[in-house]
């Protein structure tokens, strides 16, 4: 009998000891996660303009469940509810939603409100065009941090995406600015 209660008692204490080390793991993991998802999508518009000799647009849309989803046009730039990706023929920087659904390229689904991918620049919308070009004017940097700006967890694992004018994509620590990261 007091070897079971002495037992339950380490292994209780174990538990208690590795709780906060697993939460931060699945914190940690959840944010690269995210960030390489967002990369890869980033990624695959720019090699879908170049392949299909054709424009794309990746945008935020908080409605990828539908038939024919939407790029949400208001809110800030929050890119926490999803975002999609299809192919815009016209190469219409104004198109908000594909022609068809054989149009969309990818939907990815939001991740709840604990995960926040913050545009600094306002970005919205993303357009490549058939050469791989997007027709943002300069680098945009995108924050992705956990429950709020200010926690602390985000020093540790906290991310900026950098996005440059060729389309290029760099991951950095969120203590870091794009601006200045060498």
């Amino acid at each position: 009998m007091l070897e079971a209660l002495l037992t339950v008692f380490i292994l209780s204490l174990c538990l208690l000891l590795t709780v906060p080390a697993l939460q931060e793991f699945f914190i940690k993991s959840k944010l690269r996660r995210i960030a390489d998802d967002f990369v890869q999508t980033v990624f695959k518009a720019r090699s879908a303009a170049v392949g299909k000799n054709v424009c794309t647009t990746m945008c935020i849309s908080s409605n990828v469940d539908k038939d024919l989803p939407v790029c949400s046009s208001k809110g800030d730039a929050d890119w926490q509810p999803g975002w999609m990706l299809f192919l815009n023929p016209a190469c219409d920087a104004n198109k908000n939603t594909p022609d068809t659904s054989q149009d969309i390229i990818e939907l990815r689904m939001g991740w709840g409100g604990e995960y926040y991918l913050q545009s600094q620049s306002g970005v919205k919308k993303i357009n490549f065009n058939a050469r791989g070009g997007n027709a943002l004017a300069n680098a945009s940097e995108f924050d992705l941090y956990y429950r709020s700006a200010g926690n602390a967890l985000n020093d540790k694992y906290g991310l900026n995406i950098c996005l440059d004018a060729l389309g290029r994509t760099r991951t950095i620590p969120s203590s870091r600015s794009c601006s200045n990261y060498k």
